[in-house]
């Protein structure tokens, strides 16, 4: 029995690949929207107020957009209880998951080059980067999506607090080789 075990940490997500992709994206749209809005403007000159109200109302969009980019994942284990909340931009938050760690059946390190992702009916990649290399693999049952592997970025500390609430054969398995 597992007494006392409270572990939190912030993971803030990288902008890599398709993040980057999105973040230029916004950019981009929001300059050529507001070119083509800025011409209309002076082509159609009595249009003005409403295109001055469009041109804002892009302003606006772009920015929301684009601070949706910035999202971190908040990691809270509690006694067993382990929960992963979403903050979108620091102010918005979601819980994403709660699992208890004792149904927790396999729990690893995870290698990009064996991972295998055909063996569970969902991936969840909750973790800094697409590829992290020093996440670690827990696998679990879930009722509505199946065998289910979770791939985090724990610190030291948050790693610690896992293998003291997963079974300990689990954590004996998983990281004998490492």
């Amino acid at each position: 029995m597992v007494l006392d075990v409270v572990c939190e940490q912030i993971v803030e997500k990288r902008f890599e690949g398709k993040e980057m992709l999105k973040m230029y994206g916004i950019i981009f749209l929001g300059l050529t929207l507001g070119a083509l809005l800025i011409t209309l403007g002076f082509i159609f000159l009595s249009a003005m107020p409403i295109i001055i109200l469009l041109l804002v109302g892009l302003v606006w969009l772009c920015f929301k957009l684009f601070r949706s980019l910035f999202v971190e994942y908040e990691y809270d284990l509690v006694n067993g209880d382990f929960e992963i909340d979403k903050i979108v931009n620091k102010t918005n938050r979601s819980n994403l998951l709660s699992i208890s760690l004792k149904d927790v059946d396999k729990f690893y390190p995870y290698d990009i080059d064996s991972f295998n992702d055909a063996e569970f009916d969902s991936v969840l990649i909750y973790s800094y980067s697409v590829t992290p290399a020093d996440a670690v693999v827990l696998v679990y049952p879930d009722k509505s999506s199946g065998r289910t592997a979770l791939i985090i970025s724990p610190d030291d500390r948050m790693l610690e607090g896992l293998k003291k609430c997963v079974n300990r054969m689990v954590v004996r398995e998983g990281f004998a080789q490492a």
